[in-house]
């Protein structure tokens, strides 16, 4: 019977040592299931934080690509804007020979013009419609005179020295050019504040 009890002993000594196995390997597999799920939150957290800044520059990124482009089609706007009222101008100025001051103003510019110049040869190049008021306004002048005729233009002329050495371009044309410069940041501030 001995034997019987010795065997039983062993038995529960076996079936004892296998709890306590079963109980160290599951006390480990919480321990290792715990330490998995902390590591996992902790990577779910970083990757999180890694996507928020990645979607934070794609944002800012998106929204300064945007803000440029809408600069520049504000910029282009008031580009065209700017030169329509110039092309405006310009289509009403094409009148202005007929306006009773043209003739007044012609003389004063042409007058202006040659005051500035110390030769004695000047060529006066006008539109063949000023060549009437161009004889006129340049009988009292002392200096020798040509006339050409081959300017086309609403109005005003281009002086010059035969040598080449001076040319003073006081067309209306050049002149809603210069003034399209000068009365740019003008304009601009009329227009837009």
């Amino acid at each position: 019977m001995a034997y019987n009890e010795l065997l039983q002993s062993m038995e529960l000594g076996a079936q004892e040592k296998i709890k306590e196995i079963i109980g160290a390997a599951r006390m480990a597999a919480d321990d290792i299931f715990r330490d998995a799920k902390r590591e996992s939150e902790e990577v779910k957290r970083q990757l999180q934080a890694e996507a928020a800044d990645v979607v934070s520059v794609e944002r800012n990124r998106s929204l300064y690509l945007l803000r440029e482009e809408l600069k520049a089609e504000e910029i282009r706007e008031k580009e065209r804007i700017y030169l329509e009222a110039f092309e405006k101008a310009g289509e009403e100025l094409k009148s202005y020979r007929e306006d009773p001051r043209y003739r007044e103003s012609f003389t004063r510019i042409l007058r202006e013009s040659l005051d500035g110049i110390q030769a004695k040869d000047i060529e006066v190049h006008i539109d063949p419609r000023d060549a009437e008021l161009c004889f006129q306004a340049l009988k009292a002048q002392e200096s020798k005179f040509q006339l050409v005729t081959d300017l086309h233009s609403i109005g005003g002329h281009i002086i010059r020295i035969p040598d080449g050495s001076i040319t003073i371009d006081n067309t209306i044309e050049s002149r809603i050019l210069q003034a399209r410069e000068v009365l740019k940041k003008e304009i601009y501030s009329i227009l837009f504040g």
